[in-house]
Formats: structure tokens, C-alpha cells, sequence
């Protein structure tokens, strides 16, 4: 009796996924990699498709631009629900916690996600008006800062509008910097730097990884 032949599956190709899955996956690559501004036609020639068909599923090439911000946004509110999670009803521990992330993040390989939004924000500055989706990250900034303010609030500290926009300064810094210093540049300094600003405002001081 003769064995059945083992039958090996040809590993997937990418031209097997749905036309709008890979405009999505291709767009988001190139988006990462290249910024905001890359063209309709690059997606295309990556996505191995047309400009009809991106036009079909989505429109324009903002549309991409928006999924994109809208997704980045989304995973900056997941990091916050995971600081609430692990530090509930401490304001100060989640406020230490978010600016030590930002210091870890800078010497990580998620470090280039981590500077998308300041980066697509840069991108969408233009001469012929305000691009509505820059105002989508604005209003997103916006609302970040007035979720710091509160927590400074709730943290008792002096001053916390003051020290809300101090700490956004220095987490934004750090968010920009994006290596540009080689390993352990200035943003290794950015927990310490924010436990010296706590402290001016009414903290203890405590050690960094104390959080």
C-alpha cells in the first residue's frame, strides 16, 4: 500500500490578500517609513494595484492619512489605559509612569511608531491653508494636555497648568529626538528630568523606577 504523498502548501503571497487589505498595510508602511506625503501612486505601485481601485475603496488618499493618525491616536490611549490599569487612583504614579515611557520608548524599535503623530503634523504643514487632518492631531494634542492638567490637579502640585505644559515639553522632546543622538542621548535623562519638575511643583522625590 502505497503512503499518501504529503502535500506542502505554497507560502501565502501577498497578491492573495484582498486589494484593500494590502492598500492599507502598504499605505501604513510607506506612511511610517517615508511620512504622510507620499504619493497616491507610490501606494499603488506597492500595493500592486491602481489608482482606480484605492479611489474605489477609499476615496482620496486622506482617507489612508486619517485610518493611519486615527490608529496611531488609538494606540496612545491604549498605552493610557494600560498606566491607569496598572496605577488606579494615583494621578503622580501615572504621570511618572507616562514620562518614563517616554524615555524607554526612545532607545526601543517601537521608538519610530512612538514619533509618527509629531512627525505627520510636520508633514501636514502647508502654504494653502490648514489641512483638516493636522487639526484632527491638534485636537487630539489638545486633549492630552487637558488629561495632564488633571492628573496634575488631582496630584495636588502647584501650579498645574504650568507644570502640565513643562512635562509635555519634555515627553514631546523626547518623542522627536527619534535617536537622532545614537543610543542613550538626552532622552535617557527625560524620568529624571520629570521627577526634577515634579519635585519644583510640590512632589517627593522618588526614586525613577519607584513607579
Amino acid at each position: 500500500m502505497r503512503a499518501t504523498p504529503i502535500t506542502i502548501q505554497p507560502p501565502r503571497s501577498e497578491l492573495d490578500k484582498p486589494p484593500k487589505e494590502r492598500i492599507v498595510e502598504e499605505a501604513t508602511k510607506l506612511f511610517t517609513l517615508w511620512g504622510v506625503n507620499i504619493s497616491t501612486e507610490m501606494i499603488a505601485h506597492y500595493a500592486h494595484t491602481n489608482l482606480d481601485t484605492i479611489k474605489m475603496h477609499f476615496g482620496t488618499r486622506d482617507h489612508l492619512v486619517f485610518n493611519f493618525l486615527k490608529s496611531l491616536m488609538k494606540n496612545e490611549e491604549l498605552r493610557w489605559k494600560e498606566i491607569e490599569q496598572d496605577y488606579p487612583n494615583d494621578p503622580e504614579a501615572q504621570l511618572r509612569k507616562w514620562v518614563l515611557y517616554s524615555e524607554f520608548s526612545a532607545d526601543l524599535s517601537m521608538q519610530a511608531e512612538y514619533a509618527q503623530l509629531s512627525r505627520a503634523a510636520v508633514d501636514l504643514i502647508g502654504f494653502d491653508g490648514k489641512n483638516p487632518l493636522l487639526t484632527e492631531i491638534e485636537n487630539f494634542w489638545q486633549a492630552e494636555r487637558r488629561k495632564i492638567v488633571k492628573l496634575c490637579e488631582q496630584a495636588r502640585f502647584r501650579d498645574p497648568p504650568g507644570l502640565a505644559d513643562k512635562l509635555l515639553l519634555l515627553v514631546q522632546g523626547a518623542r522627536n529626538e527619534r535617536n537622532g543622538y545614537g543610543f542613550g542621548g538626552p532622552s535617557r535623562k527625560v524620568g529624571e528630568a520629570g521627577d526634577d519638575l515634579m519635585v519644583a511643583h510640590g512632589a517627593q522625590r522618588k526614586p525613577l523606577l519607584e513607579v
